[in-house]
């Protein structure tokens, strides 16, 4: 099995989501003895002789799929906002031309030149 580093900001979700997929179907259950077990007999998937790391184990596989919905959420949200303040952007130039229009008329008026 190969481990990947990467940061925050270059998470490959789709791989991250194959994996989940891939994986033994959940929810996974740890016993006291440290084993985790999928929901149908056989095998446990893995296990730990420290507790809280094997509930940590059978939680992920609950929580990555959680996970990846929603930082694919977040991220459609970010997008959908991003073109939202392009476009506040073209509103504000179009205001500001708008106003240096109306100085100029004001300031023919003040001068006697429009």
């Amino acid at each position: 099995m190969s481990t990947e580093t990467t940061n925050s900001t270059e998470l490959d979700l789709d791989a991250i989501e194959a994996r989940a997929t891939a994986a033994t179907a959940g929810p996974w259950t740890t016993g006291e003895d440290g084993l985790v077990w999928p929901p149908q007999m056989g095998d446990p998937v893995s296990g730990s002789v420290w507790l809280p790391d094997a509930e940590f184990i059978a939680a992920a596989r609950t929580d990555v799929p959680s996970l990846v919905a929603e930082v694919r959420r977040l991220r459609a949200e970010l997008d959908d906002e991003r073109l939202r303040v392009g476009e506040l952007r073209q509103d504000l130039r179009a205001a500001d031309d708008s106003i240096g229009f109306l100085q100029q008329q004001i300031d023919g008026i003040r001068n006697g030149t429009a």
